[in-house]
């Protein structure tokens, strides 16, 4: 206030200083900050801050053409009080500006609300009231319907002396957690009823002379009593409370892995390209259920995903002839010794991924998408891609 607004009159020109000078309340350290960044961006050579100059623009699509100019803008549905202390009637702070958004969330918004108004950044309804200041970038492309929306968040660091800032962060974050081991078994997770699933089940030591670590879903297809075995670790390993868990720690995504048998059916005594000993493997392992007998569970995490509030992200996690030499591919075919990349098996894989494709759309926005393939292993160089 007083010469110091003159001296940011002086250095930025009007009408930018004077928005800028309305939002310095005197002595204040904030306003000193907001100051200063001023002045030092202005002897930069850096635009007038504000809605001004080339970030001129009164509506928010006007605005995002623009290069260099972001949206911010001001949302609480049911009011905010202290927002409302904070900043009046958010003219100061919103509209189109040259602003970055870290600049906006870190000084703008949680630094005023700090040193001018004594906010308590590890209270609750503060973090909430920060939250109601977002941030939206476009791009100079003509007709680019992508947007990125931020919303100002608190982030405190758990080492001393535990500062405490503001940040941007994606306004529609996705908090993911992995509910694996139901569809494709695997021993050292320890799932309810898994013991029971692999009682008696023994697997080969050797494939080819390389090492067999693990018991895999495939050793218990040899198994008079396969699918009753596989049927009930289903129907104990996916329960209700698992998603209400889940939801109220946070998470909003959940990833279930699948196997091509839990996807398709290949025909009666075809199996993937492998070695001789482990094709039989893939038999027993295609032969524990039809690929429609899984469809129920499947559609049983969809739905209590849904009823939770999370999506569902559909991991292909066993390809054709394994993408590893791994248990989680539905069969430990022994160290290295790893049979995807033949064009039988690929040609498996995609048709494994378009029905993954039909169950993700058959359940709308309950599905999150698709992840192609779960860690790949194979030669590096030139053309391994391919």
């Amino acid at each position: 206030s007083g010469e110091l607004g003159q001296r940011v009159a002086r250095n930025l020109g009007t009408p930018g200083a004077a928005q800028l000078e309305g939002m310095v309340s005197s002595q204040s350290a904030a306003g000193l900050l907001l100051v200063t960044t001023a002045l030092v961006e202005s002897s930069a050579g850096a635009a007038p801050r504000g809605l001004q100059g080339s970030c001129r623009a009164y509506t928010k699509e006007a605005c995002l053409v623009k290069p260099g100019c972001h949206w911010f803008q001001y949302h609480a549905k049911n009011g905010c009080p202290l927002c409302e202390r904070w900043f009046g009637d958010q003219v100061s702070i919103t509209g189109c500006r040259d602003w970055s958004a870290d600049t906006f969330c870190r000084y703008y918004i949680v630094g005023v609300a700090q040193r001018e108004h004594g906010a308590d950044l590890n209270d609750f309804s503060v973090r909430r009231a920060v939250g109601h200041y977002e941030i939206v970038q476009g791009t100079p492309e003509l007709d680019n319907p992508f947007r990125k929306h931020m919303a100002c968040s608190v982030f405190c660091d758990r080492s001393p002396p535990f500062p405490c800032n503001g940040q941007p962060r994606a306004k529609h974050e996705v908090k993911g957690v992995n509910y694996g081991g139901r569809f494709i078994p695997e021993l050292y997770l320890s799932l309810y009823g898994i013991g029971e699933l692999f009682q008696g089940i023994s697997h080969p030591d050797v494939v080819l002379g390389k090492h067999v670590r693990d018991l895999s879903l495939c050793d218990i297809g040899v198994a008079k009593d396969a699918a009753q075995r596989l049927s009930k670790y289903l129907d104990q390993s996916i329960q209700p409370e698992h998603f209400t868990r889940m939801a109220d720690l946070g998470f909003n995504v959940l990833r279930l892995p699948l196997g091509y048998w839990n996807l398709i059916d290949v025909p009666r005594g075809v199996a993937p390209n492998s070695d001789t000993f482990s094709s039989r493997r893939y038999l027993a392992l295609q032969g524990i259920m039809p690929a429609a007998g899984y469809r129920p569970w499947i559609d049983k995490v969809f739905q209590l995903a849904a009823r939770s509030g999370m999506q569902v992200l559909l991991d292909f996690h066993g390809a054709p002839g394994g993408q590893q030499d791994n248990a989680f591919t539905g069969c430990d075919q022994g160290e290295g010794n790893i049979y995807f990349d033949t064009p039988w098996n690929k040609a498996l894989a995609v048709k494994a991924i378009a029905k993954m494709a039909d169950i993700c759309g058959a359940h709308g926005p309950a599905c999150y998408g698709i992840e192609l393939l779960n860690e790949p292993a194979g030669p590096v160089g030139p053309g391994c891609t391919r």
